[in-house]
């Protein structure tokens, strides 16, 4: 009868026969990894400027932010003087400030109320116009004033009417 030898990891006859490979197999897992992971690298450097967005433009343009916040406080003035108050009063003000504290931002601001009347929704009619030298946001005005207001370059932006 035959005798077979089994080759147990721990035996002295197993060590014999790979002592050559098992060291190798190692570092070609290493050398595989390091290089995988440095054309993963190089692949997102590469693609980096691409899927870049810049989220400051939001802060820098807040000419809609200033034209809804304007809006929003004539709404306010007419609410609270309709009954009986002194809205063109109360309406020379905010104009005044506005233009004060938006000027010394850098932006153009022009204010007109074209009508007010308490049994009209809304009560007022306005002309509003809020502009940089990037963005212009304005309300029930012509070509003509919006080029009075911001030169030359006033023909290139259209104003929604209402």
């Amino acid at each position: 009868m035959s005798s077979t030898v089994c080759l147990m990891p721990s035996s002295s006859a197993f060590r014999e026969k790979t002592k050559g490979v098992s060291s190798s197999k190692g570092q070609w897992f290493l050398v595989s990894a390091v290089l995988a992971t440095g054309a993963f690298l190089a692949i997102s450097f590469l693609f980096r400027t691409y899927f870049a967005s810049d989220s400051s433009i939001v802060a820098r343009t807040s000419e809609d932010f200033y034209f809804s916040n304007l809006r929003d406080q004539l709404d306010y003035l007419a609410a609270r003087n309709c009954p009986a108050g002194d809205f063109y009063g109360d309406f020379s003000e905010l104009k005044e400030a506005s233009n004060r504290i938006l000027s010394a931002l850098g932006y153009a601001v022009r204010m007109d109320v074209v009508s007010f009347d308490c049994a009209q929704n809304p009560a007022y009619k306005l002309k509003l116009l809020v502009a940089s030298s990037r963005f212009v946001v304005c309300q029930n005005y012509d070509q003509a004033e919006v080029s009075s207001v911001i030169g030359p370059k006033g023909n290139e932006f259209n104003c929604f009417t209402t």
